[in-house]
């Protein structure tokens, strides 16, 4: 199984995305997908870090200390 990852910005428009990504937590997992944490350091700019699960489905980005974004994990691109 697999999900979409999108990037969004602090206001909810996306920044890039969606990109196709292994779905979390599945043992099983189809060829040549990136995990979920390998495809977040793709989108990740020059000092941004991933922080803990924000709410169901969101993960914060850092750029520094200050909020720079999120991620949000979709199951077909173009869905909320």
């Amino acid at each position: 199984m697999t999900v979409w990852v999108v990037r969004k910005s602090l206001e909810g428009i996306t920044i890039e995305g969606p990109r196709q990504c292994a779905r979390p937590g599945r043992i099983v997992r189809e060829p040549g997908l990136l995990t979920l944490e390998e495809l977040f350091a793709v989108f990740l700019g020059e000092g941004e870090t991933v922080h803990e699960l924000r709410e169901n489905r969101h993960w914060k980005i850092l750029r520094g200390n200050q909020p720079a974004g999120y991620f949000e994990l979709v199951d077909e691109p173009g869905t909320p």
